[in-house]
């Protein structure tokens, strides 16, 4: 089953940019997704997709970097979806991912320079619409 929801939207300036986390039990990864939504040189669409097996490893990186969000204070969208989640390395990184888009900002882009920087096995890639004239 694959699930997905959106962490982080913002709109400034006539651009619209967000931060998707999905879920994917059959493939076995999580991925953070991220894009310009409305970019005259066409949308650009990233994606950043880690395996199962090493989610414990981002867990505990994130772990040493920010802090956890209370599943109290989630949205009522982050309380389903987080509800729905069967993996429990993918349950324990979910808060964790939530306050890094939120509060710290964070997008596909830093998450990705992160687990390089950290050598965390991650898939990286990315696509660029046609433009927009």
């Amino acid at each position: 089953m694959k699930q997905e929801i959106t962490l982080r939207y913002t709109k400034d300036n006539g651009y619209s940019y967000d931060t998707i986390f999905s879920v994917d039990d059959e493939k076995k990864t999580i991925c953070l997704s991220d894009g310009d939504n409305d970019s005259s040189a066409g949308d650009l669409e990233e994606w950043d997709f880690v395996n199962y097996e090493d989610i414990p490893k981002v867990t505990e990186l994130l772990k040493t970097l920010y802090s956890e969000k209370s599943t109290d204070t989630f949205s009522k969208k982050q309380k389903e979806f987080y509800n729905q989640i069967e993996n429990a390395d993918v349950k324990a990184l979910f808060p964790l991912i939530v306050n890094y888009c939120e509060k710290e900002n964070g997008s596909m882009h830093s998450f990705r320079e992160l687990l390089d920087e950290n050598k965390i096995k991650n898939d990286y890639s990315a696509y660029r619409s046609g433009s927009w004239d």
